[in-house]
């Protein structure tokens, strides 16, 4: 019998046998067979062998037998690599819930997502200052601004990136493509701080917001955070957060915030030189909790980390990765603005503004421990990411999650480009303000 020692079927030299007289031909030939398949067998590590044809001529006393036989190789087990994130992607969904009075605007706060189809993406929230209802401007124009700029500054860097990388046939090229991606070992350059600096620049309308953003690497799986003010991220891992921004307050309830210097005469903040930044390593699960300071003035940290959980589970039970997201952003969103109208309620804001007045008397101290007391009517703004691999599985929910950015991006890039149109046309001044009077337009509390 002949084998063949390759992955694909032929013919060898044929095997001559001469079989004794006293054994049965037949027999004879399926033992050979048998010796010949389980040396073949050995010699190729196991693999078993599948007899394809086989012919048998007996011319005198001699058998010749020709056979061909095909290795029946076993399929590669997949082995998945434990600690390798690569794809890693953020699932992002966003809602705004408007103060009760401004409804019909829509709100002052703004949200921004944006994902990537080779991984990583962003998430940002601009919380606009009411205090500049005072002297006409719409501080939600501002904030949209700023998310919409924030999205095309990403969206440029990462065309920038797919550009660089962008190699020809010769070695040159592939020596450099081999060079960026061995010492750079990154697929962003853009930092969060340096989208927030980007965004301000061109957000030529008057206004100011605090803003958070976050951006992450889908090569090293690092989400970059930057924080101006109090709008906050938080991210979750195994039900309990890990990771949170620190508030930037001129004082108690007078936050930080970034505004177009071309419509103030004060020096505003700049966002690449006063705001938090910092990174963390993030893992498949986690989750990335942003919003403005109506969401965290309101919830606990602790109710936001048992809440999520309940959501999220609930969300699995009844739908994809996209609908549990869109739950649990729901599910914030809705808690924050029932906790706000409580009157009743203990809130994180409530229990600061009782801290600060700690060391005040008589009737002012009297009236700060009365405001203590209850929710905090605000506009809420949340942003909700799960970090999880792209593929198969869920490329329908990053389809939907993708539409759904979309349509909103246009949305708030609409309104953005009304703003910096009309502003233009009425070429207004620079609003004079004193050092004193900044921290009064910061104010949220009414």
């Amino acid at each position: 019998m002949a084998a063949i020692l390759s992955s694909t079927s032929a013919l060898a030299a044929p095997v001559r046998a001469s079989p004794p007289r006293s054994q049965n031909m037949r027999t004879h030939l399926s033992s050979r067979a048998a010796l010949c398949t389980a040396h073949q067998a050995a010699a190729l590590q196991g693999r078993p062998l599948r007899l394809q044809s086989l012919r048998v001529q007996a011319r005198r006393n001699v058998v010749e037998v020709t056979g061909t036989i095909k290795l029946t190789a076993p399929r590669p087990k997949k082995v998945k690599k434990r600690g390798s994130n690569a794809k890693l992607s953020l699932l992002s969904a966003g809602l705004t819930v408007p103060h009760p009075d401004k409804v019909a605007s829509g709100g002052e706060d703004a949200f921004m997502v944006q994902m990537s189809d080779v991984g990583g993406g962003a998430i940002g929230v601009a919380d606009g200052v009411g205090g500049w209802n005072a002297q006409g401007v719409n501080p939600g124009a501002y904030s949209r601004c700023l998310c919409h700029f924030a999205r095309v500054a990403i969206l440029q860097d990462e065309k920038k990136k797919r550009q660089s990388e962008a190699t020809g046939d010769g070695l040159l090229a592939q020596l450099l493509a081999s060079f960026r991606k061995a010492v750079l070992k990154s697929s962003v350059s853009l930092s969060s701080k340096g989208v927030m600096a980007k965004a301000q620049a061109r957000s030529k309308v008057p206004g100011s917001a605090t803003m958070v953003l976050a951006r992450m690497d889908p090569v090293k799986s690092v989400l970059d955070v930057c924080n101006l003010g109090d709008a906050g991220l938080r991210i979750i891992r195994n039900g309990k957060v890990l990771k949170a921004t620190q508030d930037q307050q001129y004082e108690f309830d007078m936050p930080y915030q970034m505004a177009c210097q071309e419509f103030v005469d004060i020096e505003y903040n700049k966002a690449q030189l006063d705001s938090n930044s910092f990174t963390f390593l993030v893992q498949e699960g986690d989750w990335i909790i942003a919003g403005s300071d109506g969401l965290f003035d309101n919830m606990f940290d602790s109710e936001i980390e048992t809440l999520q959980a309940q959501a999220a589970k609930k969300g699995s039970e009844a739908g994809d990765e996209y609908f549990t997201v869109q739950v649990v952003a729901r599910a914030l969103g809705e808690r924050a603005k029932r906790y706000s109208r409580d009157k009743l309620r203990r809130v994180p804001y409530g229990v600061a503004l009782a801290a600060d007045s700690s060391d005040k008397r008589g009737l002012a101290k009297l009236a700060s421990s009365a405001m203590a007391l209850g929710g905090k009517l605000d506009d809420i703004t949340v942003v909700v990411s799960k970090v999880t691999s792209r593929g198969k599985k869920n490329t329908k929910a990053f389809s939907m999650a993708e539409q759904d950015s979309e349509t909103h991006a246009k949305d708030v890039q609409r309104i953005a480009e009304d703003a910096i149109e009309e502003n233009a046309l009425k070429k207004l001044s620079k609003y004079d303000f004193s050092a004193g009077t900044i921290k009064v337009t910061g104010r949220k509390k009414k």
